[in-house]
This record gives structure tokens, sequence and C-alpha cells, in this order.
């Protein structure tokens, strides 16, 4: 038989002090950050359009690696600038 919950058992289930995720400032929110992501997924979107495939890796010291593909090739860059560097040299048109 189910019993009735008591009012002991019927309190809010968060505990003080805890923050759910509307009042939880996320590191995503950050302009710094969605700037940088749109910058990369812009990347992305012209490798696209050249036949290639663009990745990125993070370690966790926080150091950022970018992996270009097509065929099976792939090639290590570990900025935007070389990012950008060959993507002219692939003959993207920036």
């Amino acid at each position: 038989m189910n019993a009735r919950p008591n009012d002991t058992q019927k309190k809010a289930p968060f505990k003080q002090g805890f923050f759910g995720a509307t009042t939880t400032k996320h590191i995503a929110n950050s302009a710094t950050n969605r700037d940088a992501e749109k910058c990369f997924s812009t990347w992305q979107a012209k490798y696209a359009i050249c036949g290639h495939t663009l990745y990125r890796t993070a370690s966790a010291d926080g150091a950022i690696l970018y992996l270009a593909s097509r065929w099976g090739m792939v090639r290590e860059m570990k900025s935007l600038e070389a990012v950008a560097a060959f993507f002219a040299m692939i003959g993207g048109k920036l």
C-alpha cells in the first residue's frame, strides 16, 4: 500500500545554495567564447565548401589543436592563423 507523504517529505527538492541551470552562468555564454566559436564555425564552413573537414581538439592544459582532413590525410595546425594559411594553400577563397 502506498502511504501519503507527510509535510516534511513535501519540501522543495533543492537544498539551500543549489543553483539550477537557469541561475548558473555558463562559460559558453561569455562574449569571448561566442566570438571564438563563431570564428571556428566559419572556418569549418569554408573548409567544407572546399571539400575538407576541420576539427578542433582541446587538451587538459587548454592547448587547442586544429585538424584539417581530406581523403584520409590530416594536417595539424596550432592556431587559426595557421588554419587561414592552409586554407589559402589548398585554393580556398577568402
